[in-house]
């Protein structure tokens, strides 16, 4: 409910005005390839295609019911943010031995709260996206590795993955497949070993033969 105390009845610009004014009409422009609505027209760049999903759908949905912009934005920060929250309970969960709620609950109120969270609430919540997705993503990664022979994780990582990186750069990008190799090192070092590693690893498809002759990213993007 924080979200919702914070100036009420206030909108702001996030990231992209169009998805603002008008979220129907720039869900059905932003999947052309070329657009004439803006500098006398041009090709659509990839950070717009990146709000088709899921960002341009939730606030299509909530002009479609009629909802003013400023409650969706505040549907949609506060859905973030309870994403990130919860995916950090699950994920210590998951990494503790023993089932430790006190330890999880303060774990997912610190990550929610912390200066990269709060800073971003005023920057574009694309961005704070990726970091509610992180926790699910090497939950996801930790299980596919834990169980073996395990599609549904790596279908899984690849979904998120696709979620997280809508509307944002490589750097982004980077970074949380930085973060799923540290936990892959991890598993590695600490868990089920290596060869249960590069067997979810080969799932992902991010074997290194596909990285010959700068051969097209495989990672599930």
């Amino acid at each position: 409910m924080i979200s919702f105390w914070q100036r009420p009845h206030s909108r702001f610009s996030d990231q992209r005005v169009e998805l603002i004014t008008d979220p129907g009409r720039f869900l059905s422009q932003v999947g052309n390839l070329w657009t004439s609505t803006i500098d006398l027209g041009h090709i659509q760049a990839s950070q717009f295609v990146g709000y088709l999903f899921p960002m341009g759908p939730f606030f299509a949905l909530g002009d479609a019911l009629g909802l003013p912009v400023w409650l969706v934005q505040r549907f949609w920060i506060a859905a973030v943010l309870a994403i990130g929250a919860w995916g950090v309970v699950r994920l210590v969960e998951g990494l503790l031995s023993a089932r430790t709620h006190s330890a999880a609950f303060i774990a997912g109120l610190i990550y929610i709260t912390g200066p990269f969270i709060t800073i971003g609430l005023n920057r574009g919540t694309s961005w704070l996206l990726a970091a509610a997705l992180l926790p699910w993503l090497l939950l996801w990664t930790q299980r596919g590795i834990a169980r073996g022979a395990d599609w549904v994780a790596a279908a899984a990582v690849a979904l998120l993955m696709t979620a997280a990186s809508g509307g944002l750069n490589a750097a982004v990008v980077f970074w949380l497949l930085a973060a799923i190799v540290l936990l892959d090192l991890f598993e590695a070092a600490t868990g089920p070993g290596l060869r249960a590693v590069l067997a979810f690893g080969w799932r992902l498809d991010v074997r290194p033969s596909n990285w010959k002759e700068a051969a097209p990213c495989r990672w599930p993007v």
